[in-house]
C-alpha cells in the first residue's frame, strides 16, 4: 500500500532532517521525494516481524495485542519446525525438509520466503536412506512403494502451507499493530515536544519523526481516514433517506395546503360573485355587471398570488441572511483572505439587507393596497344590507296603503249600488203620478212628493257625499302617487 505527499496538507508533512536539505524548491520534485520515502518506508515497517520494532513495553502494548490475538510466546522458532521434522523421520519416513529461515525485515525477503515455503525441497540423507532399511527388512520391504512417499509429501506440503498462512496472517496483525503503536508514540512525542517547546530535541529527532511521519503515520491516517469516510458515507445515506422522507411528508403537507387554500379562495371568490349577484345599482337600480366582480376578484387574487410570491422570496432571502450569518460566524478571520472575504460578505449581507428592505416595503405596499380592497368590500357589504333592509321596510308601508285603497274600492261599490236602487225607486214613483184625482192617492201622491223630496233631498246629500268621497278617493291616489314616486325617487338616489 502506498500513499503519496498530496493526500495530505502542509500542516501534516513531516520534518526534514539534514540530509534532505538540498531538495529542490518545486512542488514535483517534492512529491516525487516524499512519495519514495514514504514507499520505502511503509515497504520496511510492512516487512517488520511482531518482535522487531517493539517501541514501548506497557499496559497499552499488552491491550492492544490482546486485542488482535497475538501473543510473542507463540512466535514461531526454528525448534518447532525441526522438532516437527524430527518426528516426521522417527516415523520411519526418509525424508528431510529444508526448514524455513528466520522471518526478514523487507518484502523481498517475505516474498523469498513465501516462494520457499510453497514449493518444499525434500533431500534424501545417506543415514535415513539406512534407518529406512532396517525399517523396511523388520517390517516388510515391499510395503514401502513411492505412493506412501508421495501422500507422506503432499501431507507435508500442506501442513507447511496452513503454516505459512496463519505466520503470514500474524506477521500482518503484528505489523498493523506496530504501525498504530508507532503512530500514538509519534503522536504524543509531538505533543510533548509542541507543550514543552523543546525545538532542540525535534531539531535532532527530525530524521526518526520523519520516517514515522511518512511511513507510519500516512498509513495510520489512511486507514483512519477510510474508516471515517465509510463512516461518513453510511451516516450521508441515513441522513439523506431521513432527509427525502422528511421532503416527501413536507411536499405531501405543502401541496395539500395549497390546495386547501386554492379551494379556500375558489369558494371565497364563488361567495363574493354570488353576494354581487344580489346588488343593485344605486344610479340604475339594477343589478351591477358580473364582469366588473369577476375583474375585481381577478385583481384580488393575482396581487395574492404576488403577495405570496413576495413573502416567498422575502422567507428565501432570510433563510439565506441566517445561512450568510451563521457561515459568517463559523468562519475563522486569519489573515488578508479572511478579511477580503469579510468585507464581501459584508457588502453581499448590505445588499441582501437592501434587498429585503426593497421586498418588505414592496410587502407593506401590497398589504395596503389589500386592506384598502378589504375595507372597500365590506362597506359596499354593509351598504348592500342596509338598502335592503329601507327596502322591505317601503315595501312593509306599500302594502299597507294598497289595503287601506281597496277598503275603500269597496265602500265606494257600496254607495254606488244605493244610488242605484234610488234611481229605480224614483222612476217607480214618477210611473205612479196616474192616480193623482184620488184623494188618497193624492194624499199618496204628496206624501210620495215629500217622500221624493226627501228622497231626492237624500240623494243630493249622497251625491254631496259621493262627491266628497270621490273627491277623498283623488286625493289617496294623488297621495298614492306621489308616495310612489317618491319611493321610486328614493330607491334611484340610494342605488346611485
Amino acid at each position: 500500500m502506498r500513499f503519496g505527499y498530496s493526500d495530505y496538507g502542509p500542516e501534516d508533512t513531516p520534518q526534514e532532517s539534514s540530509k534532505l536539505e538540498a531538495i529542490p524548491d518545486s512542488v514535483n520534485s517534492k512529491h516525487s521525494l516524499h512519495k519514495e520515502r514514504s514507499d520505502a518506508q511503509s515497504e520496511t515497517l510492512l516487512g517488520n516481524g511482531p518482535g522487531e520494532n517493539e517501541p514501548v513495553n506497557g499496559t497499552k502494548d499488552e491491550y492492544l495485542l490482546e486485542e488482535n490475538n497475538i501473543h510473542r510466546r507463540e512466535s514461531p522458532t526454528g525448534n518447532d519446525s525441526l522438532s516437527r521434522v524430527e518426528k516426521i523421520n522417527s516415523s520411519g519416513v526418509a525424508e528431510v525438509v529444508t526448514s524455513s529461515p528466520p522471518v526478514k525485515t523487507s518484502s523481498e525477503g517475505h516474498d523469498d520466503e513465501s516462494e520457499r515455503l510453497q514449493k518444499p525441497v525434500y533431500d534424501l540423507s545417506v543415514s535415513d536412506r539406512d534407518g529406512d532399511d532396517v525399517g523396511a527388512d523388520k517390517t516388510n520391504p515391499t510395503t514401502t512403494s513411492a505412493a506412501t512417499l508421495d501422500s507422506t509429501y503432499e501431507r507435508r506440503r500442506e501442513e507447511l502451507l496452513e503454516r505459512h498462512k496463519a505466520l503470514l496472517e500474524r506477521r500482518h496483525k503484528a505489523g498493523h499493530l506496530n504501525m498504530q503503536l508507532q503512530t500514538t508514540l509519534s503522536e504524543h512525542f509531538r505533543r510533548r515536544r509542541v507543550e514543552g517547546g523543546d525545538i532542540a530535541h525535534s531539531n535532532i529527532d527530525s530524521m526518526t519523526s520523519s520516517i514515522i511521519d511518512t511511513g507510519i503515520d500516512y498509513t495510520s491516517r489512511y486507514a483512519k481516514h477510510m474508516e471515517t469516510l465509510a463512516q461518513v458515507r453510511n451516516q450521508f445515506m441515513e441522513q439523506k433517506e431521513c432527509l427525502e422522507q422528511e421532503i416527501n411528508s413536507l411536499k405531501d403537507l405543502s401541496n395539500h395546503k395549497t390546495n386547501k387554500a386554492a379551494n379556500k379562495q375558489a369558494e371565497l371568490a364563488e361567495f363574493l360573485l354570488d353576494q354581487g349577484k344580489k346588488a343593485i345599482s344605486s344610479r340604475t337600480g339594477r343589478p351591477l355587471p358580473m364582469e366588473h366582480y369577476r375583474n375585481l376578484i381577478e385583481t384580488w387574487q393575482r396581487k395574492a398570488a404576488i403577495v405570496a410570491a413576495e413573502r416567498l422570496e422575502n422567507l428565501k432571502l432570510q433563510r439565506q441572511v441566517e445561512k450568510i450569518n451563521a457561515a459568517f460566524k463559523a468562519y475563522d478571520l486569519s489573515e488578508s483572505l479572511h478579511l477580503i472575504d469579510f468585507e464581501q460578505m459584508k457588502i453581499e449581507n448590505q445588499t441582501y439587507s437592501e434587498k429585503i428592505e426593497e421586498r418588505n416595503e414592496e410587502t407593506s405596499k401590497l398589504s395596503r393596497k389589500i386592506m384598502n380592497t378589504v375595507q372597500m368590500i365590506t362597506h359596499a357589504n354593509e351598504k348592500l344590507q342596509f338598502c335592503q333592509a329601507e327596502n322591505s321596510q317601503l315595501r312593509d308601508q306599500l302594502n299597507l296603503w294598497a289595503e287601506k285603497s281597496s277598503n275603500d274600492r269597496d265602500t265606494l261599490s257600496k254607495l254606488k249600488q244605493s244610488r242605484d236602487a234610488l234611481r229605480a225607486n224614483h222612476a217607480a214613483l214618477v210611473r205612479a203620478c196616474g192616480l193623482l184625482g184620488r184623494p188618497e192617492m193624492l194624499r199618496g201622491y204628496e206624501q210620495s212628493v215629500n217622500d221624493v223630496e226627501l228622497k231626492k233631498h237624500e240623494i243630493l246629500n249622497t251625491k254631496q257625499l259621493t262627491q266628497k268621497l270621490q273627491a277623498k278617493t283623488k286625493v289617496y291616489e294623488n297621495k298614492i302617487s306621489h308616495w310612489r314616486q317618491q319611493l321610486e325617487g328614493a330607491h334611484s338616489s340610494n342605488i346611485s
